[in-house]
């Protein structure tokens, strides 16, 4: 009989303690907040260490990325929300109507799912696509360009 008491009081502690330290809706957000800044930067360092723009460009990046920042924390301010169910909690993300849970919290802490970091990287990924096509298409523009002020000069000569 005693055991049922003590395991029934240990359960009950337990429930008071995740209660108790459930996370509130700042700590969700504060731990998006980290994360995507966190990517932010450190694919900032990235691309500044592997650029071979000029000192301006990285600069210029270095500023955006700092501004970026500012924008982030807003736009995660605003689209970061969390459930509450005493013992645990979600996050969620609401984006263009759609919300997505992406994470929950227990104990003190939150934790968030991986395919946040994929989804990042992937959007990522697209970006860089996206900017190396646009860089073969204005090559491609330049060099058409030249072609033809070089058959511009080669007829005016003749």
């Amino acid at each position: 009989m005693k055991k049922g008491y003590l395991t029934f009081g240990i359960a009950a502690f337990i429930i008071l303690i995740a209660v108790i330290s459930n996370p509130n809706e700042d700590k969700h957000k504060s731990a998006v907040k980290s994360k995507v800044l966190a990517f932010n930067m450190a694919n900032a360092v990235s691309d500044i260490a592997n650029s071979t723009d000029n000192n301006y460009n990285n600069v210029g990046r270095s500023i955006g990325t700092a501004l970026g920042g500012v924008i982030v924390e807003q736009l995660i301010n605003s689209i970061v929300s969390s459930d509450n169910y005493l013992v645990f909690s979600t996050t969620k993300v609401t984006w263009e109507g759609e919300t997505k849970i992406i994470g929950f919290g227990a104990f003190g802490n939150v934790f968030l799912s991986d395919k946040l970091e994929e989804t990042f990287e992937k959007n990522r990924e697209e970006k860089i696509k996206k900017e190396e096509e646009e860089k073969r298409q204005q090559d491609s523009l330049h060099k058409a360009m030249v072609d033809e002020y070089k058959e511009y000069i080669k007829d005016k000569k003749n």
